[in-house]
């Protein structure tokens, strides 16, 4: 139906415009499309598109004539309208109203006389143009002002005849400045019957010319022109330089091994190859290079077995990945056996950097995980075994620098690959930071659980090796590991012994989670938190009140001289009765334990905990603990989740036992968020202060411009008195805003 709709609009355009309209209802139509500009593109944008198509050629004509000349006003609207016009006769399905409009185009072009004017127009025709507008764009190819307009819409045209004009002119023209647009439009079009002009105006003195000239016949040239556009690739010295010769000379190989001319081809990039080489010009080496390679596919691996002998890195780099563009299992070969067997780093680096990047693309990585090369036993090895060489076999690795082992580590953690991550794994016997730490790192990524070969190896590895493992366990929360984790708790080496409790967490289950309490009382300072963080994640799995009544119970059972060890664990579970207990823990201990209750207490999550707090703060015997309850209480008592006049309540009592400006600040800094009239009181209340009032400034104001039912003669007189405090910045908008506010009050 929709189709139906369309085509019926689309009919209603082409029959409308087939009747002389009255000048008048044009005019008037135009006046109301003007007046809804600019309009957001969609369905009433494409209405008012229709009924200007509507108006045909009449439409478009008055239009053009309503264009000012330069400086005699704007033609901002007349512009857009006839741009957006042109897009949209462009992208109907029937070509009636393109034509129209096209020819309204035309006629209104001997109806100006601005250039500036025409040549807009003449853009438009680049858009809505076809054969019925070639002739009128082909008289102004003579033109200097208009020629580059116009010779860009012909070749935007492109029809056989669109070319001839160009060609024509081209041979006809003496203006250099002409000549340039017309041969620039020939190289858009590629326009192959140009070659023979084009060529007798190699060498001209205009250098604008010139490089147009080089550019077309890059485009549009044939195997004949290699030799003259070699000479102008000489002459720049096969650098890519501002004529753009060689460029062009480059462009030119690429099109005649395209018209299968391969033979020509492959000699001018064979040439080309040698003479930037003998040039130092690496970019043009590869441009050749490439050619190389689309002109004998065949010998893609002999290619970049050659290139990789090239002493120039950017060159090797560049030509590998030329040569990844179209892979094969015997590229692939030939190059891991130089992983194997190059004697350079950077050679080796390199192909194994671009084995990283094709891994990512599952054609290559097959073709990579096929490679085998011959081994001494004459058997095949993988490259997973290759990698595996190079960084374990005693011989090879003593001759293998740093960065081509660390760089063989990253391809192998680009595999994961469970042999790949069995080499990686192995490697944890190495004492080396630097090779310990890569292979780490990449099994971390790997999607592959490594765990069990970590087990395997861990009798054989390094301290810093064992390390790497457990970390990489706690990863993975292998809990069948657990026994690993819990014998590696005895190891003589304290960084494995710190890894192995900074395991216990992620690794120890529930059913064993009694042996975890001996670990907390028998520990020492530097195992207390891990265990009691491995305490408290299994609890999680319980509710609240049963985690609380786990702990009070071992608590019990450890006894008075142990019991502060759980206090943190106790506070975790975030119940009633932990709350209660470590409060009144913090009341009837001393020294150690007693702080110990402390941080516990400011651990607590949630508003129950504020009171104890605001008590120890307020207690005049607690002064080693004030700033800390205080301040913890302050940022418990912040809580969006409490209600409003919860946290007023609670900033007014803050405000009340703060000692210091810097905590009166920050308690005002907060008592901004609460959009009441209570908190809006009390911070006006500081005002008056110095050392707070700008703070306080700023909360009443916040408050008042968030919650506009806050009025009456108290809040507008703070508010007056809050613009003429204002010191900051932004100041001046602030005042503004809040003159705005008071101005929009109800008078009371």
């Amino acid at each position: 139906m929709k189709k139906i709709y369309s085509l019926i609009a689309i009919m209603l355009i082409c029959s409308a415009m087939v009747f002389a309209q009255d000048k008048q209802a044009v005019q008037t139509t135009i006046d109301g499309i003007l007046a809804e500009m600019p309009a957001q593109k969609g369905d009433s944008y494409n209405q008012l598109m229709k009924q200007l198509a509507a108006t045909g050629e009449e439409g478009v004509i008055q239009l053009v004539k309503r264009l000012h000349p330069p400086g005699q006003g704007s033609n901002a609207a007349v512009e857009y309208v006839l741009s957006g016009l042109s897009h949209y006769i462009t992208g109907l399905k029937v070509d009636m109203p393109r034509m129209t409009v096209a020819t309204g185009y035309t006629k209104a072009l001997d109806q100006v006389s601005d250039r500036e004017i025409k040549a807009f127009v003449i853009r438009q025709l680049e858009i809505t143009g076809r054969e019925e507008s070639v002739a009128k764009l082909t008289s102004y190819l003579s033109d200097e002002s208009l020629g580059g307009p116009a010779s860009r819409a012909l070749a935007a045209i492109n029809t056989p005849e669109s070319g001839e004009a160009l060609l024509n002119a081209l041979d006809k023209t003496t203006n250099e400045k002409l000549k340039k647009d017309i041969v620039m439009a020939i190289g858009e079009i590629q326009l192959q019957s140009a070659e023979p002009s084009l060529k007798t105006l190699l060498g001209s003195s205009d250098e604008n010319l010139q490089k147009a000239v080089l550019y077309a016949l890059g485009r549009v040239g044939t195997k004949s022109s290699l030799t003259d556009l070699a000479l102008m690739a000489d002459k720049a010295g096969y650098a890519m330089e501002k004529t753009g010769a060689t460029e062009a000379y480059i462009a030119l190989i690429k099109r005649v091994l395209a018209q299968k001319d391969v033979k020509e081809a492959e000699k001018a990039a064979a040439d080309l190859m040698k003479n930037a080489e003998k040039a130092g010009q690496i970019q043009t080496r590869i441009a050749a290079f490439e050619i190389q390679v689309a002109a004998k596919p065949m010998d893609i691996t002999k290619l970049i077995t050659t290139a990789m002998k090239d002493n120039d890195r950017k060159y090797r780099v560049a030509a590998l990945s030329i040569a990844s563009a179209n892979p094969k299992l015997g590229t692939y070969i030939e190059l891991a056996k130089l992983i194997q067997d190059s004697k350079s780093d950077d050679v080796r680096i390199d192909v194994m950097n671009q084995f990283m990047v094709d891994m990512k693309d599952a054609k290559k990585k097959r073709f990579i995980d096929d490679v085998r090369l011959v081994a001494k036993n004459d058997g095949a090895k993988s490259l997973i075994q290759v990698l595996g060489t190079v960084l374990i076999d005693e011989k090879e690795k003593k001759k293998t620098s740093m960065p081509v082992k660390q760089t063989a580590i990253r391809l192998l953690s680009a595999m994961d690959d469970n042999l790949a991550g069995q080499v990686l794994v192995n490697l944890f016997t190495e004492s080396d930071k630097q090779i310990v730490e890569p292979a780490k790192e990449g099994l971390s990524a790997f999607a592959l659980d490594m765990s069990y070969e970590i087990e395997q190896i861990m009798p054989e590895a390094s301290d810093i090796g064992k390390v790497a493992g457990l970390q990489l366990i706690a990863q993975r929360k292998s809990t069948y590991q657990e026994k690993l984790v819990m014998e590696q708790l005895k190891s003589t080496s304290p960084e494995v012994k710190a890894a192995a409790y900074q395991a216990l967490k992620d690794v120890v289950t529930i059913e064993n989670m009694s042996k975890l309490y001996p670990l907390l009382e028998e520990g020492d300072e530097a195992t207390i938190v891990p265990v009691q963080q491995a305490i408290t994640e299994l609890l999680s799995n319980y509710t609240p009140d049963r985690q609380a009544a786990l702990i009070i119970k071992q608590m019990e059972t450890a006894g008075a001289a142990k019991e502060h060890l759980y206090y943190p664990i106790l506070a975790a579970t975030g119940d009633a009765k932990a709350l209660e207990i470590i409060s009144d823990k913090f009341d009837s201990k001393a020294g150690t334990d007693k702080d110990i209750a402390f941080s516990s207490l400011l651990s607590f999550e949630g508003q129950e905990a504020t009171t104890k707090l605001y008590a120890i703060a307020k207690d005049a015997s607690g002064s080693a603990y004030f700033d800390r309850a205080l301040n913890r209480y302050i940022e418990l008592s912040a809580s969006p989740k409490l209600d409003a006049g919860l946290r007023a309540e609670s900033f007014a009592k803050a405000l009340d036992i703060a000692k210091t400006d810097k905590q009166k600040n920050q308690i005002l800094k907060h008592l901004g968020n609460v959009k009441n009239l209570q908190a809006l009181l009390l911070a006006g209340k500081y005002l008056d202060d110095k050392a707070l009032q700008q703070n306080a400034a700023n909360s009443v104001m916040d408050i008042a411009l968030a919650n506009k039912d806050l009025t009456g003669n108290e809040v507008k007189a703070l508010l007056n008195k809050v613009v003429d405090l204002l010191d900051n910045p932004d100041a001046a908008y602030q005042r503004a805003a809040l003159r705005k506010h008071l101005g929009e009050m109800p008078k009371e």
